[in-house]
């Protein structure tokens, strides 16, 4: 009887189920999928590997089923504090004197058995060392065709302490001439070039050579194995290296000819052919990246290099804009070098503004302190206006992710200019609403509110925090400084919590609602936070935020009072605003209240309804055609009249505000829209036709504008005034915009009534306005402190 069958017919452990797929590597499948079996191997030596297997297995699956329970019996041993002297017998020694047959017979999965579990039956590590040897070197030279040889690399791997690096390298060659199987060629070459490679492979020029060498061989000879795109990586990395560095010399280049006075058109083209064919040969692995550098840069830059030398630079600069990380400072160095030249040599070029472009889309991702000088540069430089702005725009709304309040007073600045001499509409209509949305945040803009819940789960506003100090706190866990900084911010909110002072956390990371409350605890944070989970959310976007941490201070009357502050600024600037709040308590308490109402003198019948043109009557059917140039309440209320309380040297500005008169309905509401000076005007048109807007003003500027629908229209208010805004074409349109720097205008509502909450101690004088009555003034009246004083005035004519 021979071994194999006398195996089988021995009294072993009942074979149960089989092992899954993939656990018992020894025994992979033949085919490979990497050339594997696709190769035809000889009859003799297929037959050979067939047999090898037969004979195996049915010995290998019984092992295998009593090593899974011996592992969950010692792992319940283990647990339960038995020590490892009083485990059981691995069923590795049970089963090694059958192994060991099979391996004397020259079974090639069963001496790779035996070097794998050798540490269980050979104690001594030098002994092991020689056993492993020995046995490799049979598998290398007589089963190096065997699937199960794929494997033996990662056995040779976990040795490699042990059976040295010659051993290793030699191994790896010996797989690489005597296998049949080109997946295990490819792996073997792989695994050699590695071992070259590790502890300082990188720096012996002769073991880098010998490795490069390899991933030539791999990408050449053995395409679309794993080997070969792990190889195409490699060869892609060091490429890239070399093509930055190419070009880097070329940059230097660039200006030493330029300053010798070379004209642009004799300047050297970027070096290219060589890169594009060690390109051509790595993506024939299918490496992505080198793909996509063959579709789309090269032949991008060959027909952007025949048009000129701008055109290459710009294709290239922007190219690196897209495939590179702004973390990467080795290519932004190159890109920024390469547009600094392009702008200087050529600061007028057609193929500039498609950079600075490129610029403003990419902006965010890269540091201000890279670019911003360039632009300032080009800015400087350029004649073409068009390219001039965009580069302005650029440069405003880089300066706008600046932490200092200098740096956004300065994006502000640009951003007007451009709304105001831009030559492109759209490059105005950009600077506008950047502008609008930058003021938004400025120090003196009433805030955006914020309603969304916090980590408990608790609905809230922050409009709920008027009548005290509101602190929002910006920050995330994943940038350098954030967690640090919460410890500084949980004292500040305990040190002012009794201060009226109260601080809000939003925090911008991807958590679930559960986890975020996990991480609140975990830092200890003792105020109020929400979670935004994008740092696109609406409300990054509307506070502008672009650094984290960034903190706004709101006072308690709703106003950004400052914004990106540093901790001494913050407590400095919440110091003067309890200052302020103490001061003002202090004085409102010798104030007093007005409470007035203005009644019509004369019969209160309304008047006859706007005249709708008959072309017009089907566009305005739904509109209200009541005519509010003299609105009278029953009891002879009066609306719309303008009340001021003169008091001099107090002095109202709007700036950064914005006054919406908007046209729908046929209509302009509202009819009366007091706007403190300094403000801008908006003009909306809401409706569903084209209005043409007039303004004849006398203090601030005339203008006639055309109006579709969606369309807005800002114009700043610069002076007290008082004029009405027409509607060419729609005739009985019409509404009054009175312009005020006195804080102490109001407006009565529809029942002829007015209140001035704040006033100071003392007598004065009410004058009124209104659009068909004229205008006149109250008797004088006295306000004494803390009471209310009432005035009633009488308009119109007996």
């Amino acid at each position: 009887m021979g071994l194999h069958a006398l195996l089988l017919a021995l009294t072993l452990p009942a074979a149960g189920a089989q092992p899954p797929a993939g656990a018992t590597p020894i025994l992979a499948a033949a085919q490979d999928g990497e050339g594997g079996m696709q190769e035809e191997f000889p009859a003799e030596l297929q037959a050979q590997l067939i047999q090898e297997q037969e004979q195996f297995d049915p010995l290998y699956n019984r092992f295998y089923n009593e090593l899974q329970g011996y592992l969950l019996e010692v792992r319940a041993l283990r647990k339960n504090g038995t020590p490892a002297s009083q485990f059981p017998p691995s069923p590795v020694l049970t089963y090694f004197p059958f192994v060991e047959a099979l391996s004397n017979e020259g079974n090639g999965p069963a001496r790779l058995w035996m070097v794998r579990y050798s540490d269980e039956f050979i104690p001594d590590e030098a002994d092991r060392a020689n056993f492993c040897r020995e046995t490799l070197t049979l598998l290398a030279e007589e089963h190096a065709s065997g699937s199960y040889m794929m494997e033996s690399l990662e056995d040779v791997k976990l040795r490699r302490d042990i059976l040295g690096e010659e051993f290793l390298l030699e191994y790896y060659r010996k797989l690489q001439e005597n296998s049949l199987r080109l997946g295990l060629q490819a792996r073997a070459y792989y695994a050699e070039a590695e071992q070259l490679l590790a502890k300082g492979g990188y720096e012996d020029p002769e073991r880098k050579k010998r490795a490069d060498e390899i991933f030539r061989i791999l990408v050449d000879g053995y395409p679309k194995t794993k080997p070969a795109v792990f190889a195409g990586s490699r060869l892609f990395d060091q490429l890239i290296k070399d093509m930055r560095k190419g070009w880097a010399d070329w940059l230097v280049q660039l200006r030493e000819l330029n300053a010798q006075g070379t004209a642009v058109a004799d300047l050297p083209p970027a070096p290219m052919e060589e890169f594009q064919g060690r390109m051509f040969t790595i993506g024939g692995t299918e490496h992505k990246l080198a793909r996509r550098w063959l579709r789309r840069f090269f032949p991008a830059h060959e027909q952007a290099s025949r048009e000129g030398f701008a055109p290459g630079v710009a294709v290239m600069a922007n190219w690196f804009s897209m495939q590179f990380s702004p973390t990467s400072p080795p290519w932004n160095e190159l890109k920024f070098g390469l547009l600094d030249f392009l702008y200087t040599v050529e600061p007028d070029g057609e193929h500039v503004l498609g950079t600075v472009q490129a610029l403003y889309d990419h902006c965010e991702r890269n540091q201000p302190e890279d670019y911003v000088p360039i632009l300032g540069r080009l800015i400087a430089n350029t004649g073409d206006p068009q390219i001039r702005y965009e580069a302005m725009l650029t440069k405003a709304r880089s300066m706008q992710r600046g932490r200092t309040s200098g740096e956004l007073a300065e994006a502000a600045r640009i951003y007007a200019e451009v709304e105001a001499d831009a030559p492109l509409l759209e490059q105005r209509d950009r600077g506008r609403d950047l502008g609008r949305s930058l003021s938004w945040t400025m120090p003196g803009a009433v805030h955006q509110p914020i309603n969304t819940v916090d980590s408990d789960g608790v609905m809230f506003s922050t409009l709920d925090y008027e009548g005290s100090v509101l602190v929002l706190y910006f920050w995330t866990e994943h940038l350098p400084g954030c967690v640090e900084d919460l410890e500084w911010m949980n004292g500040f909110a305990r040190r002012n919590s009794d201060r009226g002072v109260s601080v809000l956390g939003v925090n911008i990371d991807f958590n679930s609602q559960g986890s975020f409350l996990k991480k609140v605890r975990q830092y200890g944070i003792t105020f109020r936070n929400c979670l935004m989970q994008s740092r696109k959310a609406l409300v990054v976007s509307q506070y502008q935020v672009a650094q984290y941490p960034t903190v706004f201070v709101i006072d308690d009357q709703g106003v950004v009072r400052g914004r990106n502050l540093s901790h001494q600024e913050l407590d400095a600037l919440v110091a003067q605003l309890l200052a302020e709040r103490e001061g003002a308590q202090a004085a409102l308490a010798s104030r007093g209240r007005l409470e007035g109402v203005a009644r019509y003198r004369g019969t209160a019948r309304p008047l006859p309804p706007l005249e709708v043109d008959a072309e017009r009557a089907a566009e305005c059917a739904e509109m209200d055609r009541t005519d509010r140039s003299r609105l009278v309440a029953e009891d002879g209320g009066l609306a719309n009249v303008v009340v001021t309380i003169e008091n001099r040297g107090d002095v109202h500005s709007g700036e950064g505000q914005v006054a919406v008169l908007k046209a729908e309905g046929c209509r302009f509401e509202p009819h009366v829209l007091l706007v403190p000076r300094d403000a801008k005007l908006e003009l909306q048109n809401g409706g569903e036709s084209v209005t043409h807007v007039q303004v004849s003003s006398a203090n601030n500027r005339s203008f006639k504008t055309v109006m579709p629908p969606g369309f807005t229209y800002q114009s700043p208010l610069k002076a007290a005034d008082r004029f009405q805004v027409r509607s060419i074409s729609h005739p009985w349109m019409s509404a009054w915009v009175v312009v005020t720097d006195s804080p102490h205008t109001v407006l009565t509502d529809a029942t002829g009534r007015f209140e001035v909450p704040d006033l100071p101690a003392g007598d004065y004088v009410a004058t009124w306005w209104h659009e068909s009555l004229g205008r006149g003034q109250s008797a004088e009246f006295r306000i004494r402190p803390g009471e209310a004083t009432s005035l009633e005035l009488t308009i119109g004519r007996p």
